[in-house]
């Protein structure tokens, strides 16, 4: 199996250096499923991982993508290990709603730390993106699997014609695509996220009691510093509708002077009286008694 996974990431490499490469994008795909941290069992004779990604919105676009290849990865990042092709130069024409169903075989290594690897095809050159880890149980293979769950994913690797092949260390999106603000924040798994629209009030209140507009969702916290950030960047679309603004033509207030809120720094102020502090004790105990008789 792994004569036949290293004969093809040589044929790629091979496909691609004939062809002088130059940077085009930013980021392609961004990878929402697997989530990080999850655990996948064996079912039958496979276990069965949802693969789904989003356009991150830079150029060129996913539309564009010609075919793609899934491959189950492990190790760290600086050592990615391919375990398995789980699927070859799938026509982008038969994937639907960016979606790929990965089918694993338990044979293919031990339990252990994994993630999932999409080579993207396109007419002008090729993109590679990492999942975030995840633990698969109820492996039967010998090859041993590496990497500890709290690692980031590997960094993306673009190369495209025009100017040359790099290595990104983060996403960052050009012009947005909408279909990248449809899933729930709290779900988003990639570098980039991204937050729903700012909206703005009515002009009239029609409620007449409370009500949470989203549900509530765990929080936890990092117990150690992270050698990375998890999330680079969040992206919130700008407004769908316009604000139009207008003058206050209201008559302005009249100024202090004229409604005896002003007086002049020459103005003598009232001196303060001075008060005898014995006539005053006599006084607060003369209050005191009244009260008592």
């Amino acid at each position: 199996m792994k004569n036949i996974i290293n004969s093809l990431n040589i044929l790629i490499i091979n496909v691609f250096i004939v062809i002088f490469f130059n940077k085009f994008v930013s980021s392609d795909v961004s990878i929402s499923k697997p989530l990080s941290g999850q655990t996948f069992s064996v079912s039958g004779d496979e276990i069965i991982i949802d693969v789904k990604w989003v356009d991150s919105g830079a150029e060129p676009k996913i539309e564009e993508i010609v075919s793609y290849t899934f491959t189950l990865c492990t190790g760290s990042n600086s050592d990615i290990t391919a375990v398995d092709v789980l699927g070859s130069n799938i026509l982008a024409s038969k994937i639907t709603n960016n979606y790929f169903e990965a089918k694993i075989d338990p044979t293919a290594g031990e339990n252990g730390v994994y993630y999932i690897q999409i080579f993207s095809v396109y007419p002008t050159g090729y993109s590679i993106h990492y999942s975030h880890r995840f633990k698969l149980s109820g492996m039967t293979g010998k090859d041993e699997a590496s990497g500890s769950l709290n690692d980031p994913p590997p960094s993306a690797q673009y190369s495209f014609k025009k100017t040359g092949t790099e290595t990104e260390t983060d996403e960052a999106p050009g012009t947005i695509d909408s279909a990248s603000f449809t899933i729930p924040y709290t779900l988003q798994t990639g570098r980039t996220r991204y937050a729903p629209m700012q909206t703005q009030p009515g002009s009239k209140v029609t409620a007449t009691g409370w009500t949470r507009r989203f549900p509530t969702s765990a929080v936890t916290f990092y117990k150690t510093a992270k050698p990375s950030p998890v999330v680079y960047s969040t992206i919130t679309p700008g407004w769908s509708y316009s604000r139009t603004s207008y003058f206050n033509y209201a008559t302005p207030a009249p100024y202090p002077s004229d409604n005896g809120g002003w007086y002049g720094a020459s103005e003598r102020l009232i001196a303060p009286v001075k008060m005898n502090p014995i006539s005053l004790r006599r006084r607060w105990l003369n209050d005191f008694d009244d009260d008592y008789e």
